[in-house]
């Protein structure tokens, strides 16, 4: 049911959004070189790694540098381009092909990097169940506060989705997809937050 919803999601907004990708594919190769897209893998359904795709914003081997995976407001790897397709969360717009491709929805948990949650303490003990849906581009915990909450916040907002009856998890996710762009707008919660 959901893959259906995915298909007739992608045919509507496609049109719409390939012309916005292919200009922010443009301006970034002026400004960054050949280097526009950012490969990256993540964890998805059933705990299997897949290549997300982004659009770059940090300049190349940024993982190995500073704080790693993590990225906080001030970050210097950042490139001014990258600042702003961050703020706007136009670097996201490419993982509507890994939605095309069936290893991500439109709305689910956020996939994490691999490796991401290894170090993460005080995960709630049923996490596992965040992994049991395909991940999204949008999820519940991401209208709640996106990169603002924990780790562990987000896992108790994302098994809530998970848990949720089939006809809940139907509201739930009208929900999300009507606010999410709402959200978007607030521009500190692209970054993680220090604690």
């Amino acid at each position: 049911m959901y893959r259906v919803f995915d298909i007739i999601l992608i045919i509507l907004i496609l049109p719409f959004l390939l012309p916005l990708i292919i200009v922010i594919a443009v301006i970034s190769r002026v400004l960054n070189g050949a280097d526009v897209f950012f490969i990256q893998d993540r964890v998805g359904k059933d705990q299997k790694n897949f290549k997300l795709i982004k659009f770059r914003t940090m300049i190349k081997g940024a993982q190995n540098m500073g704080t790693g995976l993590y990225s906080y407001a001030g970050d210097n790897r950042i490139t001014p381009f990258g600042q702003f397709l961050r703020k706007t969360s136009l670097d996201e717009l490419p993982q509507i092909f890994n939605v095309i491709l069936g290893n991500m929805s439109f709305v689910g948990p956020r996939p994490p990097v691999v490796g991401e949650l290894d170090a993460e303490i005080n995960l709630p003990s049923n996490m596992n169940l965040r992994f049991e849906i395909k991940p999204g581009l949008t999820g519940w915990a991401q209208i709640h506060g996106r990169n603002s909450l924990s780790w562990t916040q987000k896992v108790q907002y994302d098994i809530e989705f998970v848990k949720a009856s089939t006809l809940q998890r139907l509201k739930m996710t009208l929900y999300i997809l009507l606010f999410t762009p709402f959200y978007l707008l607030n521009f500190s919660a692209t970054y993680e937050i220090q604690r």
